[in-house]
């Protein structure tokens, strides 16, 4: 029956293919699997550079190039391993879902630690310029309209400052537009309503009595600073949660950025020139 066998054409063949591959796979390791190789070619990265400039508006440096190449490596490795999942489809639209779903699964919340006291003041103190409250101001004016009064507003204006003096009380000017409620207020915020002019005019008066005309975007104002403000830092009690949560946040970032470097360690990347 050994020598039968022996002599079967089909036996032969098998053995012979089985040798072949053999020596193929010895000669080529890891040739027969590209799953885990990604070759970036020329179009590849004509292409990241395409969509960058479509999207910006104008091109990236070539700085910018290694990164985007690699942001270009991640989104493929993710989506390979997501197609391995069960989750990919021949679509752009779901292998960005794919990429996002990939990129949620890296975030193992399990493996975050929540932040003790003790790290939050450290991280507090350490990132100080998140959180500081910037220099403020409480102050009051009164509006000379330019549409109301023409050419006269600004002297209007300089004969009230003039019969003000230091009185604290508010002379009705012209209807104004914008809510003059005296609260604290930082410089973009003064800024975003009167102009940037108008804002660093009011920083630099001196606090106490009526001061102008300074003009805005508005028109032309009398203005009194009634108090300063200086940058404080905040309490970690008063900003308690937002510490909290900008530390997980990182730890989040932290967490998926070393599951995926485990991912991408298993690929074979090669990037055209």
């Amino acid at each position: 029956m050994i020598r039968r066998l022996l002599g079967e054409p089909l036996l032969h063949f098998l053995a012979l293919g089985a040798l072949i591959f053999a020596i193929d796979a010895r000669l080529h390791p890891g040739q027969g699997d590209d799953s885990h190789r990604i070759a970036i070619g020329k179009a590849d990265v004509e292409r990241v550079r395409a969509l960058y400039t479509q999207q910006w508006g104008a091109p990236p440096t070539e700085a910018d190039m290694p990164r985007l190449v690699e942001d270009y490596v991640r989104s493929e490795i993710l989506a390979r391993e997501g197609t391995a999942l069960g989750l990919a489809a021949d679509d752009p639209v779901v292998r960005n879902r794919l990429v996002q779903k990939m990129e949620f699964l890296l975030q193992d919340t399990s493996a975050v630690a929540q932040p003790s006291d003790a790290e939050m003041a450290a991280w507090l103190a350490t990132h100080a310029d998140r959180y500081e409250t910037p220099d403020r101001l409480v102050f009051r004016q009164i509006y000379f309209s330019p549409s109301l009064r023409g050419d006269r507003a600004e002297g209007d204006a300089r004969a009230m400052l003039a019969a003000l003096g230091a009185a604290q009380a508010d002379p009705p000017g012209d209807p104004f537009m914008l809510a003059t409620d005296p609260e604290p207020r930082s410089r973009a915020d003064i800024a975003k309503d009167f102009g940037a002019g108008f804002a660093a005019a009011l920083f630099a008066l001196p606090a106490g009595s009526w001061q102008g005309p300074v003009r805005s975007a508005l028109g032309i104002h009398l203005v009194r600073v009634d108090q300063r403000l200086p940058t404080r830092l905040p309490q970690l009690a008063e900003i308690r949660d937002r510490v909290h949560d900008d530390i997980v946040a990182e730890r989040f970032q932290a967490a998926s950025d070393a599951a995926y470097a485990r991912i991408r360690a298993k690929y074979r990347v090669t990037v055209a020139p």
